[in-house]
């Protein structure tokens, strides 16, 4: 059964894998953006705050592209029990994967 899905939640796993101050404001800023269109278009904020603050969750231990990022990331998510909604958005943000953006 999927993880209840929260802003808070998602922040603490980001920053037990990441302690670049520059990449912990990047996912903010993505997070921020994220939440706005979810609210424009009647979305859940917290999934999609939390997809924002995780799409990047590999990128400071796994940055290479051919093997890690996201990679390692998505196989955590699925470990820990995340929706596959959140887990096929950020597989949907590199597109080199092949997975379809079927959202807005």
């Amino acid at each position: 059964m999927p993880i209840e899905v929260t802003r808070e939640r998602a922040w603490e796993l980001f920053c037990e894998w990441t302690e670049s101050e520059s990449l912990r404001k990047h996912v903010l800023g993505v997070e921020a953006a994220m939440v706005a269109y979810a609210e424009k278009w009647d979305e859940d904020t917290e999934l999609w705050a939390a997809t924002g603050i995780l799409h990047d969750l590999d990128y400071e231990k796994h940055p290479d592209l051919e093997t890690g990022h996201p990679r390692i990331a998505l196989a955590e998510l699925e470990k820990l029990d995340y929706p596959p909604e959140l887990i096929d958005a950020v597989a949907g943000h590199a597109p080199f994967l092949g997975v379809p953006r079927e959202s807005r």
